[in-house]
């Protein structure tokens, strides 16, 4: 099966505020999003962070939103990048 980027996502600068739409943005091998100055090339513990960019589906998106009974917008899980299915 093959996916499609559905929509991207990067951090507000201020701490929960809602995710940022854009149509795109670099990474960096283990720095991360260029665009997100809140997590570009964060480091913990003297190291970089391991994780630098989120993934998840749209489907389990729904999924868990139906579970739960509420709708979710694009961006508002809190992932970088969301993907469908590609239908063929």
């Amino acid at each position: 099966m093959q996916g499609v980027v559905a929509s991207l996502h990067i951090h507000p600068l201020v701490a929960g505020d809602p995710f940022i739409d854009v149509t795109e943005f670099n990474l960096i091998a283990e720095k991360g999003i260029i665009e997100d100055k809140r997590y570009f090339g964060r480091v913990r513990n003297g190291k970089l962070a391991k994780r630098q960019v989120t993934l998840i589906e749209r489907e389990v998106i729904v999924q868990h939103a139906g579970a739960l009974g509420i709708d979710l917008d694009p961006g508002s899980v809190r992932s970088n990048i969301e993907t469908t299915a590609a239908r063929r």
